[in-house]
């Protein structure tokens, strides 16, 4: 049976594709995109910086990329994007929809961290620093979905599927990989494929 269900590909980088693939990864730049990564100086932020260039530049098609106010990436075409960095990995969300993408490596959090992010009603639920961790990314890809961040403030940001937050109907998603919490947020109700693909770094430059 055919399957009809709209597509969301998440496409994640490991840093270490990037450390052990440097030379190569540099020349596959411009001079002047290259200086401008050097410009960056902090050897942590160049290689997220050359991760996300390298995921955006292979899937989000033809155009000019630009930022909205809020600093979300995107290009006048038909796909929709998101890109998010968290310590060793790097991820891009691709779709025919408005999408939101974040990954974060679950670790420790001080708690005013943890009041500042969630509603009382949240924090009240919150029995492990994997529920933190969950309404977080969620909260964080809603955001990014609609293109506003948090500045609409991150406690009143739905972790539940939600209708007509900011005027859109959105639909969250949350899973862990290997010690890291993954949130997708997508307009609309109906059930998509998510499609999973590793990349290297030869798939990307050639």
């Amino acid at each position: 049976m055919k399957n009809n269900k709209p597509v969301i590909e998440l496409h994640f980088l490991n840093k270490y594709e990037i450390l052990n693939n440097y030379e190569k990864v540099i020349e596959s730049f411009t001079k002047d995109e290259a200086k401008d990564l050097i410009k960056l100086e902090n050897p942590d932020r160049i290689i997220k910086e050359i991760s996300s260039r390298l995921l955006i530049n292979k899937y989000s098609g033809e155009g000019v990329l630009k930022h909205s106010d809020s600093g979300k990436p995107y290009k006048d075409n038909s796909i929709f994007f998101n890109i998010s960095n968290s310590d060793e990995v790097s991820v891009i969300a691709v779709s025919d929809r408005e999408v939101g993408v974040d990954i974060e490596k679950i670790r420790t959090m001080k708690n005013k961290v943890i009041k500042y992010a969630l509603s009382e009603k949240e924090y009240e639920s919150m029995e492990t620093i994997d529920d933190f961790f969950k309404m977080w990314t969620i909260k964080e890809s809603v955001g990014k979905c609609l293109g506003i961040g948090l500045t609409k403030g991150i406690k009143k940001i739905p972790t539940e599927p939600t209708k007509h937050f900011m005027g859109k109907d959105l639909t969250s998603l949350y899973t862990t990989i290997e010690g890291y919490a993954l949130a997708l947020t997508y307009v609309g109700f109906d059930e998509v494929e998510v499609k999973v693909f590793n990349e290297s770094v030869n798939t990307l430059i050639d």
